[in-house]
């Protein structure tokens, strides 16, 4: 009976006390250029709608300023989504346009509301690699400087990120966030392994910060992202010896000759 007693004060402590509130929004618009191919890989348009419990919602149904309806998917938790891929850039923005979009909700707790979301922002133009070439000629035992187009960042962007993905065959993968002003970015020597192929992504996001509903004090930080995505992959060179290796090499076989010589005149 005390267990019984003590899981009833847990869960109203805990789930039942807690007011029903949507807690966060996110839009994202992302695509995804490939340089070795010069062709558009992927469009993508993508909306979430977060809660605070599982059973806060039953239903969510988005409609988009171009008049498209349609419903957002449950994944778990407190995670609703829709995502909606295109095969060219103009075909999406054409459905999913800045402007306001709608989301109303259905049953569960929370029950029937009706919330906006404003998409004003700017997708990033793609950025190229300008030495990709010149990349499959460099020693990996010695600096690798990576150079790229400027990223235009948004200036009424809340936030921008610029982020380089190198991605190997090997297995190995490295990540590092880059100045959105900067046009190269130097890895140091020996991070990548010779004779390898590597896959390089660079991402350039522009953020906006959502204004939270009025009087939704559990509406946590949310942002609408648009995101720009270019890859192109490179294989690494051979390791070609120093000249102080050679060296080192020869004087090396001198002494293995003399040995054997030596161990001749002995017998």
């Amino acid at each position: 009976m005390l267990n019984v007693i003590l899981a009833a004060v847990c869960y109203y402590l805990f789930v039942g006390s807690a007011s029903a509130q949507v807690t966060g929004f996110y839009l994202e618009y992302y695509t995804q250029y490939d340089q070795n191919t010069s062709a558009l890989q992927t469009a993508e348009f993508e909306t979430e709608l977060y809660t605070e419990h599982p059973n806060d919602l039953t239903g969510v149904s988005l409609k988009t300023p171009s008049g498209l309806q349609d419903q957002l998917q449950y994944l778990q938790g407190y995670f609703w989504y829709f995502t909606h891929i295109n095969s060219t850039l103009i075909n999406l923005t054409f459905l999913f346009p800045n402007g306001t979009y709608t989301l109303n909700t259905t049953g569960g707790s929370v029950g029937a509301q009706t919330f906006t979301l404003s998409a004003n922002g700017t997708l990033p133009s793609e950025q190229t690699f300008t030495n990709l070439q010149s990349l499959a000629n460099d020693s990996p035992s010695n600096p690798i400087t990576i150079t790229f187009q400027p990223f235009v960042a948004d200036a009424n962007a809340s936030k921008t990120a610029l982020t380089l993905d190198i991605d190997g065959s090997n297995g190995t993968s490295y990540s590092y966030q880059v100045s959105s002003s900067a046009t190269q970015f130097t890895l140091p020597g020996g991070t990548l392994a010779a004779n390898t192929s590597y896959n390089l992504s660079l991402r350039e996001e522009n953020e906006y910060l959502v204004t939270p509903p009025a009087g939704d004090s559990n509406f946590s930080t949310s942002y609408n992202v648009y995101e720009s995505n270019t890859e192109a992959t490179f294989k690494t060179t051979f390791l070609v010896p120093e000249p102080a290796s050679w060296a080192e090499l020869v004087l090396g076989i001198g002494v293995l000759v003399v040995a054997a010589r030596f161990a001749q005149c002995l017998r």
